[in-house]
């Protein structure tokens, strides 16, 4: 790794506790503004069995328009549009009208009488209001009479309307609203707390393998999970006179999405310059940061034209995505490596991407009518996370599959398959770690050197597969008795090495893998347990003690072939020269001393 991409992985490092706060932030803002809101005005009070629907049949200047399409009425000399109908003849004391006004003012008149009106001219420096539910009382004695609404569109486009205009109640609208709009609304919710589980599981249990494309793809599935929420209005229908700060919410997280997004796509991709990534998501989030300030601080944007400065972002990001995976695909073919990427993300990222792109379709053609902004994005976003999910376990079970291969491979490269000790090529491979220690200096060990006596009269009179129970035997008193305290290998037919270090890992004993499980932890510096120089001999000593004693014992029971394994050992401290070439001759010698006084006993 270079200087730089390790300069950009420090950014990312310190740069996560902040994207996790502020994430946090949001989703907590995000489930407190939901949650404790459901019952908010929701009374006992009952009115209409059913809401009315009251949206179409609208008289303006000798012709009918739906309420949801208002937009489309002519206009008088002053820009007003005048609509009027009969209102129910059935009506009680408890119904209202019920309606959502998107970037409209209006009168509301009975009779010519003035009952409701909304001419604020500007929320948060706009001039319409975006989206906004109205509840006008209506009353019993106002049956059968004409209600008169003046309409002033806050601009010149579908986005004026008063969509799902009902009488009932406001308990029965908002279980109306739900009944049409819910699913979509608890699909952004779930989609929300799949994102926090993923960021959750980030913090948890793989910070530090430095996979911040996980953290990225949590976050990025929790904020489109809350734009999308908001898109079904229901947040906004709940908060009641807080609907700007929700609407202020969902343009936000809406901008803030586009880093995260890129953060995660492009950590798919074989090559990449995190350099440019980093500095093409952060002056994504700075542009984002300048509209929002612009439109909510300064008041110098209005809020109806942020949507097209949020299509300029996403053209950025679009092209910064197609570029980099354009690239990726040239710099592959150009080195002859495989793309990162599988099939499954691919086809999962176009599922999103044609979803977005569908939900904008709908959007621009519909002339920002009253359409739900994020109805097939939803169902693309969640079958994005359940396709990259499937994808992981994939990735999981051949990484698996991988690991079982690499295991079986180091079995054979470094155990030996009789004894399960290490063979001779771990303990080669011991020795060259043991040259490096010995040149950093300062550094003590100790060689055992072992012998298993009479193998061949074993051989001869019981056959090769007794001589193999006899090894298997003798290697299993050895690492009972070594193996806790060192490294236990097999180099010949009948000889074995047992290597003694002070950074040696305790072991359990159980089972006799000792260099086999040292090799996949050895990273594990910080876990040895350091022991002095007259500890390092003693711990030989008890072990060789154990070995003599589980010898007496065996051989106590007058087996048909008695088991002696004659031992010596050198300490590179009391060796000259220090090499490990001369610890072994001295081990040998001493070792081969201890046979034949084993043998004169025998």
């Amino acid at each position: 790794m270079d200087s730089s991409a390790k300069k950009t992985d420090e950014i990312m490092k310190k740069a996560a506790p902040v994207m996790i706060t502020m994430y946090g932030i949001c989703c907590l803002l995000w489930l407190i503004m939901t949650f404790t809101m459901v019952n908010r005005q929701v009374s006992s009070q009952v009115g209409m069995t059913d809401a009315l629907v009251f949206s179409e049949d609208w008289e303006c200047d000798g012709r009918f328009y739906s309420m949801e399409h208002i937009s489309e009425a002519p206009r008088d000399p002053e820009g007003r549009i005048v609509a009027t109908k009969k209102l129910p003849e059935d009506l009680t004391n408890n119904d209202l009208l019920n309606f959502n006004g998107k970037n409209i003012h209006f009168n509301v008149y009975i009779e010519e009488k003035l009952i409701y009106s909304f001419l604020d001219a500007a929320q948060l420096g706009q001039k319409g209001q975006e989206s906004l539910f109205h509840h006008i009382y209506l009353g019993a004695e106002n049956a059968g009479k004409t209600i008169t609404i003046v309409v002033y569109p806050a601009y010149d486009d579908n986005s004026c309307l008063l969509d799902y205009m009902r009488i009932c109640s406001h308990a029965v609208y908002i279980e109306d609203y739900f009944s049409n709009f819910g699913l979509g609304f608890f699909i952004s919710i779930l989609i929300v707390i799949l994102g926090f589980l993923m960021v959750l599981e980030y913090f948890v249990h793989i910070r530090s393998s430095k996979r911040y494309n996980f953290l990225a793809l949590g976050m990025f599935t929790s904020l489109v999970g809350i734009w999308s929420a908001i898109e079904t209005q229901i947040p906004v229908l709940l908060m009641g006179s807080y609907s700007a700060i929700i609407l202020m919410f969902d343009y936000a997280v809406l901008f803030l999405s586009w880093y995260p997004l890129t953060r995660f796509i492009t950590s798919m991709f074989t090559f990449t310059n995190r350099v440019a990534e980093i500095i093409v998501c952060l002056c994504q989030t700075l542009f984002a940061g300048v509209i929002i300030y612009s439109v909510y601080i300064r008041h110098s944007v209005d809020f109806h034209d942020v949507l097209k400065y949020m299509y300029i972002d996403a053209v950025v990001f679009f092209l910064c995505v197609a570029g980099s995976a354009l690239k990726n695909f040239i710099d592959s073919k150009k080195n002859k490596t495989q793309l990162k990427m599988g099939k499954l993300p691919v086809i999962a990222g176009l599922i999103l991407a044609v979803s977005i792109l569908a939900d904008l379709i709908i959007f621009m053609a519909a002339n920002r009518s009253g359409v739900d902004a994020a109805q097939y994005s939803r169902m693309g976003v969640a079958v994005f996370m359940i396709m990259i999910y499937i994808g992981s376990l994939i990735r999981n079970v051949d990484n698996e599959k991988l690991a079982d291969e690499t295991v079986s491979a180091r079995r054979l490269a470094y155990v030996d398959p009789l004894t399960h000790l290490g063979n001779r090529t771990a303990f080669e491979c011991e020795c060259e770690q043991l040259e490096k220690k010995m040149a950093a200096g300062n550094y003590d060990f100790i060689i055992v050197s072992m012998d298993l006596n009479n193998l061949k009269q074993v051989n001869d009179s019981g056959g090769h597969d007794e001589g193999d129970r006899f090894l298997q035997r003798a290697a299993r008193m050895i690492w009972d008795s070594f193996g806790h305290v060192g490294e236990c290998f097999r180099v010949g037919g009948d000889e074995f090495v047992v290597v003694i270090r002070p950074d040696s890992m305790e072991k359990s004993g159980a089972g006799h893998e000792g260099i086999f499980s040292r090799k996949k932890n050895a990273a594990v510096e910080s876990a040895v347990l350091s022991i002095d120089s007259a500890e390092l001999e003693k711990r030989y000593r008890r072990s060789l003690n154990r070995l003599e004693t589980a010898e007496n014992n065996y051989n106590a029971n007058n087996p048909r072939y008695p088991l002696q394994i004659a031992c010596g050992f050198a300490r590179l401290k009391n060796t000259d020269p220090q090499t490990i070439e001369e610890m072994i001759k001295v081990s040998d010698a001493l070792m081969y001393a201890d046979k034949r006084k084993k043998k004169s006993k025998a």
